[in-house]
């Protein structure tokens, strides 16, 4: 075996060593992204189903791959959230408008003299 050819052999070495660790690397960071992930989903959706006192169907959504469990279920918890405030914004509302009504009715007449 002459200098260059095992010169060459310990280079390939070097780069399959550095290679397989960035890979290996990568690989590991991305199963725990995902492992990280489903847990996160499945403790936010038991805890919501514990909230609701009710099974959903959102648990359907996040066994399906590509990812689309936690974007859907923030999605609909979102909207829930916002049908929650316009109810509450719109029964504030009709109150402050019946009492508006009250007041130009009562306080109509004290202006007046």
């Amino acid at each position: 075996m002459t200098a260059g050819a095992s010169l060459h052999s310990v280079r390939w070495g070097y780069f399959r060593i550095i290679a397989g660790t960035v890979l290996g690397g990568v690989l590991g960071f991305y199963v725990m992204h995902r492992v990280e992930n489903s847990y996160k989903v499945s403790k936010h959706d038991k805890r919501y189903r514990n909230k609701r006192g009710k099974k959903t169907h959102i648990s359907v959504f996040r066994s399906r791959p590509g990812g689309y469990g936690k974007s859907i279920l923030a999605v609909i918890i979102a909207a829930e959230k916002v049908k929650e405030r316009l109810a509450r914004y719109e029964k504030e509302m009709m109150l402050k408008d019946r009492q508006q009504q009250r007041r130009e009715a009562d306080g109509g007449d004290q202006l007046a003299e």
